[in-house]
């Protein structure tokens, strides 16, 4: 009889082509053009287009990640949220996730170990310099300009900001074997380490020409950690702990970042941007000065909220804080579903159902309803 442990493994080895799991579940529209990566309607939500990206992680496993609902998991995360299970009841999970798997859990283990993650660095910092010299200034490409427009950017407030890919080079330039430029990756934002050193990229998608997300870190790197930093934001960080306080804005993505960075005067205001999973960090919250006033504008969504506890937690007692949307951070933590806790300012689980949902800060931009100020409509923590 299979182990705990070993049934897992073998189920998720059997469960690891993102368009075989999503056939099998009835989650794929028509045919599937990758192998590794395949976007289907969010099983978590209710997606009336394709938001949910179900990809090969690094580890070689199945994960999944919803970029409109902000639900995240792995294969058997999927398999609970396609069957409408309780994924507390893992018993349950695991059965329904075997059953797809064709894994006999009273067989004999037959699991192999996973090979280990890659490790989490960026690329070479040279060719990082190099590959940022060489760049454009964003208002001097019509492609990445036209997208900043479309997002209601200033093309010029963004060039200290951004840059434009001009080559294929270097090598980790690519996604699942095709160059940054052939999909559209060309807008380069720098991402810095919590003592405000430039360590990487992220590349975001400004013209249509793959399957991928909309932005990603350099191939076989990643970006946890880092975090995007006007250069307020990276004088603060350099100054750390030590420094006058700071008046903070935390975007979530980047738009939203390059939406406060290009408005605000960078003398005035530090901002930061966290570009993906795992970019805000205990030793990131600890370079911001005592005494800053902090405002938490991250989206208005379940990945938002986990992110805007996190920052709340870890500088309390040391920041003055405000939160964005905390009266729908609220709703949603007690809305009365099964996975969710709520906890005075504590979200635990939240279940990503579309409750209460407002925009995010480019959204607000792009109809002319952003606050000149980015304390204004927030709270007090």
């Amino acid at each position: 009889m299979l182990t705990p442990e070993a049934d897992v493994l073998a189920i998720k080895q059997a469960l690891a082509s993102p368009a075989d799991v999503c056939r099998r579940l009835g989650l794929l529209d028509g045919p599937a053009r990758g192998q590794r990566y395949v976007m289907i309607r969010c099983p978590a939500h209710g997606d009336r287009s394709p938001s949910c990206s179900v990809h090969v992680a690094p580890d070689g496993t199945l994960a999944a990640r919803c970029w409109a609902c902000g639900w995240s998991g792995d294969v058997f995360g999927l398999v609970a949220a396609a069957h409408h299970l309780d994924a507390r009841d893992f018993v349950a999970v695991k059965r329904a996730a075997a059953e797809l798997a064709h894994v006999d859990l009273a067989a004999p283990p037959r699991a192999r170990e996973l090979p280990p993650a890659p490790p989490a660095q960026p690329p070479p910092i040279d060719e990082v310099r190099r590959v940022l010299r060489g760049a454009y200034a964003p208002s001097a490409d019509r492609s990445a300009a036209a997208w900043l427009r479309s997002r209601g950017l200033d093309p010029a407030a963004c060039d200290g900001l951004a840059r434009v890919l001009y080559a294929s080079w270097p090598a980790w330039a690519r996604y699942q074997g095709r160059t940054w430029l052939s999909q559209g990756y060309r807008l380069l934002l720098p991402v810095y380490d919590a003592a405000g050193a430039l360590r990487s990229v992220r590349a975001r998608q400004v013209t249509r020409g793959g399957e991928g997300p909309k932005s990603l870190p350099p191939s076989g790197h990643s970006t946890a950690g880092l975090v995007l930093a006007n250069r307020g934001a990276v004088e603060m960080l350099r100054a750390g702990p030590g420094g006058a306080p700071a008046r903070v804005v935390v975007a979530e993505g980047e738009p939203d970042y390059l939406t406060w960075a290009s408005r605000l005067p960078a003398g005035a205001w530090a901002v930061l941007g966290l570009p993906g999973s795992g970019a805000w960090t205990a030793d990131l919250a600890a370079r911001i000065p005592a005494g800053s006033d902090v405002v938490i504008r991250t989206d208005p969504d379940a990945a938002g909220d986990r992110y805007a506890e996190r920052i709340v937690e870890d500088l309390a007692g040391r920041c003055a804080v405000r939160v964005s949307h905390a009266a729908s951070r609220r709703a949603r933590a007690a809305c009365g579903c099964r996975g969710c806790v709520l906890h005075g300012w504590r979200w635990s689980t939240p279940c990503g159902r579309d409750l209460s949902k407002g925009e995010d800060d480019n959204a607000l931009l792009i109809r002319g309803a952003l606050p000149a100020d980015p304390r204004e409509g927030t709270e007090a923590i």
